[in-house]
């Protein structure tokens, strides 16, 4: 998985950032609860679409780093997405991989609006309601210009239980690589040399769109 660009850095440390972290998760769920306070009491609760998600999650030394928007592991592409619109959907967890790309024709898809071609995603009612069909056929992350780590680009694509992430140029630090996230959800083996007709199929998606 590369080298660890801080170094040896204590357990005692991380376990730090990350109760500093927890922090402010509970402030934010302290306010989010306001905020549902605020929707039932003015009566919308019951009628109003919440879309909560993040922008990002956050890198405690799992692959040598800290902090987010370094690279493109699960620590930091994988992030809460929480759907609440009781007037449609019941309670559920949908575990496949989806992108931020379809909250847009999704909200569309749940007011009744028909979704342009020209939008980028698919609805994820479908997926949500009754295991319907999800036309995303891979889901892709990227990451442009880090100059204090040396590297142009960084893509990442997710196809079932693969993925691949490609560096352009890599770095001690930041390497391409292939894990298999059902065996390997921490991205600590790195299959890119020894699985490379996986790697060649994946690589095919690093040019699409979708």
């Amino acid at each position: 998985t590369g080298l660890k660009r801080y170094g040896n850095v204590s357990r005692d440390v991380v376990d730090a950032l990350i109760a500093l972290y927890d922090a402010e998760i509970a402030e934010l769920d302290y306010n989010l609860n306001l905020f549902f306070e605020g929707i039932g009491e003015l009566g919308l609760k019951g009628n109003t679409i919440i879309i909560i998600m993040a922008d990002s999650g956050e890198e405690f030394y799992e692959h040598g780093s800290f902090k987010h928007g370094r690279t493109l592991y699960q620590e930091d592409v994988h992030v809460p997405l929480l759907i609440y619109y009781p007037k449609r959907l019941e309670p559920k967890i949908v575990k496949d991989p989806v992108s931020t790309l379809d909250i847009f024709p999704t909200v569309l898809d749940m007011v009744g609006i028909e979704v342009p071609g020209s939008v980028d995603g698919f609805s994820l009612a479908p997926l949500i309601e009754n295991n319907g069909s999800y036309e995303r056929e891979f889901v892709k992350s990227e990451l442009f210009g880090l100059p204090e780590y040396e590297t142009r680009k960084q893509t990442a694509i997710i196809q079932n239980e693969w993925k691949l992430i490609e560096v352009e140029p890599e770095t001690e630090t930041i390497p391409s690589g292939l894990y298999n996230l059902n065996t390997d959800p921490k991205e600590q083996k790195n299959l890119y040399n020894i699985f490379p007709e996986k790697r060649k199929l994946l690589q095919k998606y690093i040019t699409k769109n979708s």
